[in-house]
C-alpha cells in the first residue's frame, strides 16, 4: 500500500471495526485481526491510532493498547505468556478496544526445533488469546512488522490476521503532502519548486525520513538553492540522508 492510499484503507478498516460495534447482530462471523506489513517509518503506527480515533464516539470510545512486542520477552518461561494474556484481559474488560503489537515478528516468530522454548511458548499463547475472542468484533488485534515472512505462518490464517495490508515508501505526490505540511509553520516560506525539488530528491525515503528532515538543518538548503547553486549541496546532501536510511532498513 502506497502512503497517500493509507486514507482509503483506513475508511475500510473503520467500517470493519466500527459497524460491528452498532450491529453486533449483523456479524456472526467478524475479523479478528488486521497485520500491517513493511519498511518502517511509513506510518503503521500512525495509522492504528488514527483508527482507534477514528472509530471512536463521544459516548463510545475506543481504548488503544499499544504493546511493544520486543519488550515482552523475559528469559524466565511463563512470564511472557502471562504478560501476554493480561493484555487481551484488559482489552476485553475495556473493549471496544484495539490492541496494536509493534514488532509483532518478536513474539511470533516462525517455529521451527531450532527456536528456544519460550518463542514456541509465546506463538501458542498468542494463538489461544486471538482463537478465544468471543466478542463480535469488540476487540480487535492489530500487528505490525517489518517482514511478513518472519511471523509464524498459523498467525496467517483465517481466524487470525485476516486482513494484511503493506505499507510502503511515500510516492512524489505524497513525499510533497508531507514536505508541505512539515515546513508550513517556517517563517520563510519555501518556494514551490524548491519544495517540489526536494520531493524528487527523497524518492525512496521512508515517510518518517522525510518528515523528520523538514526542521532539521538538512532542509535549510533552500539558501544555497535562492542564491542559484542548487544541483551539488542537494544531491550531497540527500545522498547521504539516502545511505542512511538504507542502512537502517537493512
Amino acid at each position: 500500500m502506497k502512503y497517500h492510499a493509507v486514507r482509503s484503507d483506513l475508511i475500510q478498516l473503520i467500517e470493519m471495526v466500527k459497524l460491528p460495534l452498532f450491529y453486533p447482530e449483523a456479524f456472526a462471523d467478524v475479523p479478528k485481526g488486521v497485520l500491517f506489513y513493511g519498511p518502517p517509518g511509513n506510518g503503521k503506527t500512525m495509522t492504528a491510532r488514527s483508527l482507534a480515533a477514528r472509530c471512536s464516539t463521544p459516548t463510545q470510545p475506543v481504548s488503544f493498547i499499544l504493546v511493544n512486542a520486543s519488550e515482552l520477552m523475559t528469559k524466565w518461561l511463563g512470564d511472557s505468556e502471562k504478560a501476554v494474556r493480561d493484555i487481551f484481559h484488559r482489552a476485553k474488560e475495556s473493549q471496544p478496544a484495539i490492541i496494536f503489537f509493534d514488532e509483532i515478528d518478536a513474539i511470533a516468530p516462525c517455529r521451527s526445533a531450532r527456536q528456544d522454548q519460550v518463542h514456541n511458548s509465546m506463538v501458542g499463547t498468542l494463538l489461544a488469546c486471538m482463537d478465544g475472542l468471543k466478542s463480535r468484533g469488540q476487540v480487535i488485534v492489530i500487528g505490525a512488522t517489518n517482514r511478513v515472512e518472519n511471523i509464524d505462518p498459523a498467525l496467517l490464517r483465517p481466524g487470525r490476521f485476516d486482513r494484511k495490508l503493506e505499507f510502503l515508501p511515500p510516492d512524489r505526490h505524497a513525499r510533497l503532502k508531507i514536505i508541505e505540511t512539515a515546513t508550513k509553520a517556517w517563517s520563510g516560506a519555501l518556494d514551490a519548486d524548491i519544495k517540489t525539488k526536494m520531493a524528487q530528491s527523497t524518492a525512496g525515503f521512508s515517510g518518517a525520513d522525510v518528515k523528520v528532515r523538514a526542521p532539521h538543518p538538512l532542509w535549510d538548503i533552500h539558501r544555497p538553492l535562492r542564491a542559484g547553486s542548487i544541483e551539488r549541496p542537494l544531491n550531497h546532501l540527500f545522498s547521504h540522508a539516502y545511505r542512511l536510511s538504507a542502512s537502517r532498513r537493512a
